[in-house]
């Protein structure tokens, strides 16, 4: 019994001490997000033109870490079962251009992106960030594991009264 309640405080402990890590990073990551912002608006025209690639890619990286920490923070609201969905409809042809657009910015490789979407796919009920989320890891590992000039696939159609997605890559996995 006694056993028990150390392995129970020592959990405990570790959800503590990994919330307090992942609220740590926010600060400095929300600084660093607008000052991106605030330099993205006050550089002088000539020289944002020249540099928006940068800024593209530094915007971008900064949304992907605020994502992956936000992802943290939900793994340990998981396991502490204090994770909730919020249900909304989701139209999820905009949802995977948005995700396309946000790895376009980035131009890994020579990786091209091609979705191939039913036009007429219901809206969708499910927790928007929750499938976001999803949907950029799997994208995240395609681009990842996929050769210099590869493609990736992302396909979306009817199946019975389901929508099935795939992301299809040409890794070795």
């Amino acid at each position: 019994e006694d056993e028990k309640q150390r392995l129970e405080e020592l959990r405990r402990l570790q959800q503590e001490t990994s919330e307090l890590i992942i609220h740590d990073l926010r600060n400095p990551l929300s600084n660093l997000a607008v000052s991106l912002n605030m330099l993205s608006k006050t550089m002088p025209d000539e020289v944002l033109k020249t540099n928006s690639k940068i800024m593209d890619i530094a915007l971008s990286s900064c949304d992907r870490l605020q994502r992956l920490v936000d992802n943290l923070l939900e793994v340990s609201r998981i396991e502490s079962g204090e994770s909730q969905f919020f249900m909304t409809e989701i139209d999820i042809n905009d949802l995977l251009q948005e995700i396309i657009k946000q790895f376009s910015v980035l131009e890994r490789k020579n990786v091209q992106i091609s979705l191939h979407a039913a036009p007429d796919l219901p809206l969708i009920p499910a927790d928007r960030d929750k499938l976001e989320r999803v949907l950029v890891n799997l994208l995240d590992n395609a681009f990842k594991y996929s050769p210099p000039t590869g493609s990736i696939k992302i396909e979306a159609r009817m199946v019975g009264d389901e929508i099935n997605i795939s992301i299809t890559d040409q890794g070795s996995g």
